[in-house]
């Protein structure tokens, strides 16, 4: 049977002084992972928000194409006076198969919604409309869309 003397270890060193890390190695490995988290993490959120904002880019596209196919089929635009009752006549007139969700608050689209709103106005009297998709903050513009 092999036994260990402590004459087997360096130094003077026994076996109970090399199992595990050191109290050194562990914070080294920590700050390592802190110095990488602050470059990840941010950068992480932005591209969220990136892909958040074109999902919203997207939906106005999604809904001036809806808004034309309408306008094709009753002469003239929804005129509602907000977003919410006028996704709700395009759901309800199968121009947009669902209530679209907002990707920044995952519910459905509101008038005070507190990001990434949408605002829909129209002119009875031009029979224009303007339809604006704003980001994360609801003040930077994303889109602007008029007839």
């Amino acid at each position: 049977m092999n036994t260990i003397s402590p004459n087997d270890f360096p130094h003077g060193l026994t076996r109970a002084s090399h199992t595990g890390f050191s109290l050194i190695e562990l914070m080294i490995v920590l700050a390592i992972i802190g110095i990488i988290s602050t470059t990840v993490i941010p950068n992480y959120t932005r591209i969220q928000n990136n892909a958040k904002e074109q999902q919203i880019k997207t939906l106005t596209q999604q809904i001036e194409l809806a808004l034309a196919s309408y306008q094709f089929t009753h002469g003239d635009y929804p005129q509602e006076s907000n977003i919410e009752h006028m996704l709700t006549t395009l759901v309800n007139d199968a121009q947009l198969r669902a209530y679209p969700k907002n990707p920044f608050t995952q519910s459905e689209y509101e008038n005070n919604a507190s990001a990434g709103k949408l605002t829909y106005t129209y002119d009875t009297d031009t029979n224009q409309y303007q339809l604006s998709a704003y980001g994360k903050d609801n003040i930077t513009v994303l889109s602007q869309i008029t007839n």
